[in-house]
């Protein structure tokens, strides 16, 4: 630990001008959006995180099979038009598993982000 450190005392008092200065202004609000627009990696993590909500929120409509029927006589097929990815050595359809995988999932993010900022 630098020396300067361990000089500081532990609690100093906040003045009002202290607390007033931490407080943002809509101005710098609006400055972290213009710098988020800039930043292209940004921007293409936000798209690909709206598409996994979206297609997660269109589960229903999106994925034809129910994600845990079983069907015998659809093993380990190939990806085809009634299955888009095929199926797995159960007969389930990879598809609609992905989907409601990632489903629970983005639940499971969003709730663990819901109860930090608790």
């Amino acid at each position: 630990m630098p020396d300067s450190q361990a000089a500081m005392p532990l609690s100093s008092p906040v003045t009002q001008e202290d607390a007033l200065a931490r407080v943002e202004s809509p101005r710098k609000r609006t400055n972290v959006w213009q710098r988020l627009k800039q930043n292209k990696l940004a921007v293409g993590g936000i798209v690909v995180l709206g598409l996994f909500y979206l297609i997660a929120l269109l589960q229903p409509w999106i994925a034809t099979y129910p994600y845990d029927e079983l069907t015998s006589g659809m093993r380990n097929t190939p990806p085809s038009t009634d299955h888009w990815m095929g199926t797995d050595r159960s007969g389930r359809d990879v598809f609609s598993r992905l989907v409601k995988g990632g489903q629970v999932s983005l639940a499971a993010g969003f709730m663990a982000v819901v109860i930090v900022m608790l």
